[in-house]
């Protein structure tokens, strides 16, 4: 059944895409931004224009390909922009330094969402049990101590089992990323 059948515009759909991308990303394109200008007003002024420029220039987004390198694209330039008509208020960083520092955050953005994704395969490898503990620590966000009171354990055996179930997962992923 396509959006028209039911009832949606393929305008509301699209916008809909955009909004989860950009819930999903926001916070890493701030943080792309950031690395470039190092300044906090200046990152924030920049990213309420490029969440701007994003929401304009999303209808020639081609949404078989990854968002966040295509917003991180973008906000480049509007960084760029930024920096031209900011010059006079102070020194910054070098036109070459600042495309070096963007391809870098830009590639390493790429290598950190493999590597999650590499992360979620390995616990799904995990038993039950081990994927319980993590999701009650990472997920839940309970404390060790309150675990162990929970299921009856010392605290220290608890400690120990993420620490096996850490390194577990941190070999299955590097041995996944070597495979890759």
């Amino acid at each position: 059944m396509g959006a028209a059948e039911l009832g949606e515009t393929p305008d509301l759909r699209r916008e809909d895409v955009f909004l989860t991308c950009f819930s999903r990303d926001r916070h890493r394109i701030y943080r792309f931004i950031f690395s470039l200008l190092l300044d906090e007003n200046d990152a924030e002024e920049v990213f309420q224009q490029v969440s701007v420029e994003l929401w304009k220039s999303f209808g020639g987004f081609d949404e078989s390909r990854e968002f966040l390198p295509w917003a991180c694209t973008v906000a480049y330039r509007c960084v760029q922009r930024y920096r031209r008509t900011a010059a006079k208020r102070g020194v910054f960083l070098t036109d070459e330094l600042i495309a070096v520092i963007a391809d870098e955050r830009i590639r390493t953005s790429n290598r950190s969402r493999h590597r999650l994704e590499l992360l979620e395969e390995c616990l799904a490898l995990l038993g039950p049990r081990d994927r319980e503990l993590v999701g009650m620590v990472y997920r839940d966000g309970e404390s060790a101590g309150a675990v162990a009171e929970r299921i009856g354990k010392a605290v220290q055996t608890i400690y120990n089992r993420l620490n096996l179930i850490r390194r577990n997962l941190l070999d299955c992923v590097n041995r996944k990323s070597a495979h890759a």
